[in-house]
């Protein structure tokens, strides 16, 4: 009963964040044809939703130390197709290892994080991992020991949520998504019961978001 209130729980949360996701992507087809989107303030100034649309997506299933996740590679070709038809670049990486992992994202966010008008979507499917403190998330890559038997070894090669963070502050582009289909537990991840009604957009969408 546990395992299935556990799954149920994974659901509902994977069904909103795609939800986000595709609401985000019909934008990022609209900005693909070049459409702009009029800002309803004082001014009425219309302003050009992205200059580009780049998703980086990373799938880890062949684990050395933890079990293998077989349908990863499928699920990552069917994400990066739908991506493409909405007008995104996209880079994707398969079974990374720890190093490769935090250079994969190091390279993306050269490559296009600083470009105020551009649209990022980060996608990460594998395993994840949270410390018992409840407070400390991590992205476990395919060379990542079992952190019950060495847990120092698996803190040098996994990638720490807060290290994500850092990164997604640090950017200059205008909304990034980041996505996480992951098993999590704990406090990583807070979420706030949402307004009764929608905040009032309009200028808003002018404005750097990170999700």
């Amino acid at each position: 009963e546990a395992l299935v209130q556990r799954i149920q729980k994974r659901f509902w949360s994977l069904a909103v964040v795609l939800v986000l996701a595709l609401l985000l992507l019909n934008l990022a087809g609209a900005a693909s044809r070049g459409l702009k989107v009029e800002i309803q303030d004082s001014t009425g100034e219309t302003i050009s939703l992205y200059n580009e649309s780049h998703a980086l997506l990373i799938g880890v299933s062949d684990y050395e130390h933890w079990p293998v996740l077989e349908s990863i590679p499928a699920e990552l070709a069917k994400v990066e197709n739908m991506l493409l038809d909405k007008g995104f670049s996209v880079e994707k990486h398969l079974n990374p290892d720890g190093d490769q992992l935090e250079t994969i994202f190091e390279d993306f966010l050269d490559a296009y994080g600083y470009e105020p008008d551009n649209q990022l979507l980060f996608y990460y499917s594998g395993h994840g991992w949270t410390h018992p403190d409840g407070n400390k998330g991590y992205l476990v890559p395919k060379d990542a020991p079992n952190p019950t038997k060495d847990k120092k070894g698996f803190l040098r090669s996994s990638l720490a949520m807060t290290q994500i963070l850092a990164w997604a502050r640090q950017a200059e582009a205008k909304h990034a998504l980041y996505l996480f289909d992951s098993c999590f537990s704990g406090t990583i991840f807070k979420t706030k019961a949402l307004p009764k009604e929608p905040p009032h957009i309009t200028a808003a969408t002018s404005l750097p978001v990170r999700q």
